[in-house]
């Protein structure tokens, strides 16, 4: 069975991890992205908010692959989703809630990797996101649907067990208003998903939206353009 490819190392890890009998675990991911009318992403950023026994299976798992630390693991496999240009890792620990905060920001203009799951496109005067990374259809190998311990059901029940304990926050921000998109709240150009366990890899990422006339301009730009319409009229009107 092929291995669930996701955006960040991070949550790869701790799936990986989970697989293979660490059990349930509580990770909360939060990302944001921000797309310009050139199909580029002009800022992006991964939170992944766990408890300190989540972040030590993280940090082992990171020596067995011969990492020093969690950090030197990200880095080394991070490229793969955003590129390694410009990226800045830091680490957040609350101690009094035995909590730590891992995020991994860039705020360059960028064009996704080719070996990413993420694509951005114009299309008919649109720019199309999508972002694959925690979505999968795979289905388990023969050796696990034929044993008569392992069925297809059983499996899907342990993965939902596994996963019951992760969740996702996602905040997409597109260049102009968006016309159609998977998410579960659109507000003019924004959209946001809030998954939760295996919800996160039965769902595709997934907007499009109008190519703004002038570079950024959205609603709060055409608000503010309305206004000084309104200003100019009643301006020539005195007169």
């Amino acid at each position: 069975m092929q291995k669930i490819k996701v955006t960040s190392i991070l949550v790869c890890a701790v799936i990986m991890l989970a697989i293979a009998g660490a059990g349930c675990l509580n990770l909360k991911m939060t990302e944001n992205v921000r797309v310009n009318k050139d199909a580029q992403v002009t800022y992006m950023k991964y939170s992944i908010r766990m408890d300190s026994p989540t972040y030590n299976l993280l940090k082992s798992s990171a020596k067995r692959e011969g990492y020093n630390s969690v950090k030197e693991l990200i880095e080394a496999n991070l490229s793969k989703s955003i590129g390694s240009q410009n990226v800045a890792y830091n680490e957040v620990w609350d101690k009094e809630n035995d909590k730590v905060t891992v995020s991994v920001e860039r705020t360059d203009t960028y064009t996704p990797p080719k070996e990413s799951r993420i694509t951005i496109r114009k299309e008919n005067n649109q720019i199309i996101y999508e972002d694959q990374s925690f979505y999968s259809d795979e289905k388990p190998n023969e050796s696990l649907t034929k044993s008569p311990y392992f069925n297809e059901t059983q499996y899907e029940v342990m993965k939902d067990m596994m996963m019951s304990g992760l969740s996702m926050d996602y905040y997409l921000e597109m260049p102009g208003k968006i016309t159609g998109s998977s998410a579960a709240t659109v507000t003019d150009n924004k959209a946001e998903w809030h998954l939760s366990g295996s919800e996160m890899t039965k769902t595709k990422i997934y907007a499009k939206s109008d190519v703004p006339v002038l570079p950024g301009f959205t609603a709060g730009f055409a608000i503010i353009a309305i206004g000084l319409v309104f200003v100019a009229f009643g301006f020539f009107r005195k007169k």
